[in-house]
C-alpha cells in the first residue's frame, strides 16, 4: 500500500514515577512535529504513577501500564512490541529525561533509510548546561571488565561507527530487533543496551552514531549517580554482560573475586 514510501517511526518513552519529566519529553515530541499518535509511553508501576493524568494531557499517545515495574530493559520491551504491533519500521526509544528538538529524528531516519545496514543509530545525548555531548562514542576495554565512554564534541560531522549506542536516545529498525531479540529483561536496569548492541552486531547489522542529531538529557536524571539501586544493577549487570559476551577465558579473571 501507499505506506511502503516512506518509512515510520515510533517513539517509546520509559517512565518509572516521574510525571512531570515525562510530560516535558512528551511535549519536546510533539513540539518537534512527531504526531501524539506514533508516541507510546511506557508507565511503569510506582507509586507516584499517573498514567490517566498523561492520557487526558495528551489525548493521543498511547499509554500503557504495566502491572509490575518491568524496568528499562523490561519497560522498552512494552513498548517495542507495541510499535511491532502497529507495523512501524523504526524505534525511536527515550528516556523520560530527554529533551528532543526538530532536527533530533529527521537525521536519524533519512540516514536509516539510506542505510539498510544499519540496526541502530544514535543520537548525541547532550549535557543541558552545555549543550556538549556525554555520550559521543563507547567501546568496550574487554581486559579491564569496563566501558570506555568518550564524550565530548566528534572530529567529523559524518556518521560513524560505535561498539555500542546509549539506550536513552536510539533509532532502532525494526527488523533488525526481529533478527536480534529485543531488551533482555533480566538486565532490568543499566547494560541492556550495551547487550541488545552487541547482539544486534552478532545479526549483521551497523550500530552508528549521527553526529546532526542531538538531544539535551539530565545525565542519571531517575535513578540518581550512585544511588544503591544504580550501583547493584550497574555491578551485577556488567558481570552479566562479560560472562555472556567475552572473548576468551583471559578476561574472565575478575570473576573469581
Amino acid at each position: 500500500g501507499c505506506r511502503a514510501m516512506s518509512a515510520r517511526a515510533a517513539v517509546v518513552i520509559v517512565n518509572w514515577g516521574a510525571p512531570a519529566r515525562v510530560e516535558n519529553c512528551v511535549q519536546s515530541f510533539l513540539a518537534s512535529g512527531t504526531a501524539a499518535r506514533d508516541i507510546a509511553v511506557v508507565d511503569n508501576a510506582h507509586a507516584n504513577r499517573n498514567s490517566d493524568a498523561l492520557r487526558s494531557k495528551f489525548d493521543r499517545i498511547e499509554v500503557l501500564s504495566p502491572d509490575t515495574n518491568l524496568g528499562f530493559a523490561g519497560g522498552a520491551n512494552a513498548g517495542i512490541n507495541w510499535a511491532f504491533k502497529n507495523d512501524y519500521d523504526y524505534i525511536f526509544l527515550a528516556n523520560n529525561d530527554l529533551t528532543v528538538n526538530p532536527d533530533t529524528l529527521p537525521p536519524l531516519a533519512a540516514f536509516m533509510d539510506a542505510r539498510s545496514d544499519v540496526g541502530i543509530a544514535g543520537a548525541l545525548p547532550c549535557y543541558r548546561d552545555t549543550g556538549i555531548p556525554h555520550f559521543m562514542r563507547a567501546s568496550i576495554n574487554w581486559s579491564r571488565g569496563k566501558p570506555a565512554i568518550e564524550e565530548g564534541e566528534p572530529r567529523d560531522s559524518d556518521a560513524y561507527q560505535t561498539e555500542f549506542a546509549t539506550g536513552c536516545s536510539i533509532l532502532m529498525r525494526s527488523e533488525a530487533l526481529r533478527a536480534a531479540g529485543t531488551f533482555d529483561a533480566s538486565y532490568f536496569l543499566y547494560w541492556e543496551d550495551v547487550d541488545l548492541c552487541f547482539r544486534i552486531r552478532a545479526a549483521g547489522y551497523s550500530v552508528m552514531m549521527v553526529p546532526q542529531s542531538r538531544a539535551l538529557h539530565d545525565v542519571s536524571g531517575s535513578t540518581g549517580h550512585s544511588s544503591p539501586l544504580t550501583l547493584y544493577y550497574q555491578t551485577r549487570n556488567r558481570l552479566m554482560f562479560f560472562q555472556r559476551h567475552a572473548p576468551s577465558i583471559r578476561t574472565r579473571w575478575w570473576f573469581v573475586a
